[in-house]
């Protein structure tokens, strides 16, 4: 937790893509929707072309049901070699 505490402060000084991502991971496995979408838009913020952070995010929306958003973020990384397969499952459940 502490550590997580020393990240989020972290990122109050400078944004970086990098923790925002491992922050929007950690409240990923927390089920803390919320939390997920505000560092994966800091993650993307600070990086556009991030993937990971669009998959956690449009996953993040899918849960609380904002399909349109997860559907945006979605179909942006539907072909990406990592991450699209994950992003086709979920755009499929949405269908």
């Amino acid at each position: 937790a502490k550590r997580i505490e020393a990240y989020d402060n972290s990122l109050k000084y400078e944004e970086s893509a990098e923790i925002a991502l491992i922050l929007a991971d950690h409240w990923n496995k927390q089920k803390n929707w919320d939390k997920v979408i505000t560092y994966a838009t800091k993650a993307i913020n600070a990086n556009p072309s991030n993937a990971a952070a669009y998959l956690l995010r449009g996953n993040a929306y899918y849960m609380k049901k904002n399909y349109a958003a997860a559907k945006a973020d979605l179909q942006r990384i539907q072909n990406d070699p990592t991450y699209g397969k994950s992003a086709s499952d979920i755009l499929k459940k949405i269908k």
